[in-house]
């Protein structure tokens, strides 16, 4: 566990003197406020380290498909870790730098799984969001409502989604269910864990399914490498579990104010919630 810096213990100077390389960037619940938008003064604050040399990825649980709202904010990232690293994407080159996608018996195990609990299941490739049209007019039943509008204009909608995963299982990098209620998740989670496979809790009553050792960690090491950064000079920002790992391993882990207490427990600092502009604090003081 991380020891938890803040100013009674080790003053902001000392955190500000390490020059770090890296930012990578959580979204939703992070950078994104809870509207759902981009404020303009992180894409002002962005583009400015992009003009000193600082790299600044995406470190989302989100897909390609997704981010196709934030085309303009998005132009001064060269790179993302994507699908809660399941992708990671060059945007340069338009092409991964690595996908792992999931086991078609555990995909085939967890549909089911959805399915016995009449859950709303996501499917993301390298390039789609795949789910129901019929459960997209339902989102509410699902705690996902202040989603609808996105996933009206980006996803694809199959009905047949048993069909789709017989047939695209070599591409599917990770699998979403939305549960109607916690009782739901819970029992959820405790059939899946046994396939082995990364699962986090995500926003009210979701569970994210990835790869075996998929995390936004092993994504942001495959960034690293290719850019011939240490770990120890990135700072990660986020909110939820699903950034834990890569809170942990980045040189600087900065949790949300709007952030989880565990996750708080894990990060080095905390700084103010999504919607009073936390990233752009956190840019101030490290960058």
């Amino acid at each position: 566990m991380k020891k938890n810096y803040n100013e009674e213990v080790l003053p902001a100077a000392k955190l500000e003197q390490r020059r770090y390389k890296l930012l990578a960037l959580d979204f939703d619940g992070t950078t994104l406020d809870s509207a759902k938008r981009f404020p303009t003064e992180i894409s002002a604050a962005v583009h400015e380290l992009k003009a000193r040399g600082i790299e600044v990825i995406v470190s989302s649980g989100r897909g390609k498909a997704e981010l196709k709202d934030y085309k303009r904010e998005l132009e001064d990232f060269d790179y993302g870790v994507m699908i809660s690293g399941g992708l990671v994407y060059d945007f340069r080159a338009h092409a991964p730098l690595f996908s792992q996608p999931l086991p078609k018996a555990a995909l085939e195990q967890a549909f089911a799984a959805a399915e016995d609990e009449q859950a709303m299941t996501q499917l993301l490739t390298v390039d789609e969001s795949v789910t129901r049209g019929s459960h997209i007019a339902r989102m509410e039943d699902f705690h996902m409502e202040v989603y609808r509008e996105m996933y009206e204009r980006v996803c694809r909608r199959e009905e047949d989604l048993a069909g789709f995963i017989a047939a695209q299982y070599g591409q599917i990098c990770k699998m979403n269910i939305y549960h109607r209620d916690e009782a739901s998740r819970l029992r959820n989670y405790k059939r899946l864990e046994k396939l082995g496979l990364s699962i986090t809790f995500a926003e009210q009553t979701s569970l994210e399914l990835s790869a075996p050792g998929i995390s936004k960690a092993q994504g942001l090491k495959v960034i690293c490498a290719h850019l011939g950064i240490s770990t120890d000079d990135v700072v990660a920002i986020g909110d939820a579990p699903n950034d834990e790992e890569v809170l942990k391993l980045a040189g600087l882990g900065v949790a949300m104010g709007n952030a989880s207490e565990d996750i708080k427990a894990i990060s080095d600092v905390v700084v103010a919630d999504n919607d009073h502009l936390g990233v752009l604090e956190a840019i101030n003081r490290f960058f």
